[in-house]
């Protein structure tokens, strides 16, 4: 089996050769910013990276505050409360996997536990919560459950959205089966139309041809 690579240039998830579809790919699908002009799209997009890298750092301790951007500052602000206020204990951050059966690939943003819950959770910056974050978490939690043993495997899911005035909302999706089966629908919708579309061909069959 071929060691998972997440390619920065074009953003996505390799096995070898073999290109795996992401969870954000897949989720594409369901929509939800249509009329969204791109120029927005693409704005937004660039500052949920930011946000995402600044977080990043911050925990680890290496993030240069004297060059954060100030537009950053109040999603940093956000995510020191949240920390302040939930306490939470982080167990790893920005770590790409691959669920070896269903074959798709992700990186979940942060594995950790809070108050006694242990579980995935998935950072935004948008303006709120997107009906997508169930599914998307769903599918995290199904990548690390895949491989980790039974004792370290998590049960919840949370979506955290961080606001430009330093203000967070934290949401606990707890129907897993729901969001799981709206995930799985939607990686076979995303299937299909790869297979009847050239410039999406699909290759799950040439992987499983390959590493069986």
């Amino acid at each position: 089996m071929s060691e998972l690579v997440f390619r920065e240039s074009d953003h996505t998830y390799w096995l070898g050769d073999v290109q795996v579809p992401g969870v954000t790919t897949v989720l594409a699908i369901l929509g939800g910013y249509e009329g969204i002009p791109e120029r927005i799209l693409r704005k937004a997009a660039d500052r949920g990276t930011a946000v995402h890298k600044i977080t990043e750092l911050d925990d680890a301790g290496t993030l240069d505050y004297a060059t954060l951007d100030d537009e950053l500052s109040g999603y940093l602000a956000a995510w020191w409360r949240f920390k302040e206020e939930r306490k939470p204990i982080i167990l790893d951050a920005e770590v790409p996997g691959y669920h070896p059966k269903l074959l798709y690939a992700g990186t979940r943003d942060r594995r950790l536990v809070i108050g006694k819950k242990a579980g995935i959770l998935d950072i935004k910056s948008s303006y709120k919560l997107m009906p997508s974050t169930g599914p998307q978490t769903a599918a995290y939690k199904e990548i690390f459950n895949a491989t980790a043993d039974k004792a370290d495997q998590v049960k919840h899911r949370w979506g955290l959205k961080l606001a430009k005035d330093g203000t967070y909302e934290l949401q606990e999706y707890t129907d897993h089966a729901g969001d799981l089966n709206t995930f799985v629908s939607a990686l076979n919708c995303w299937r299909h139309i790869a297979k009847h579309n050239k410039k999406l061909k699909s290759t799950i069959e040439e992987y499983r041809y390959e590493f069986g």
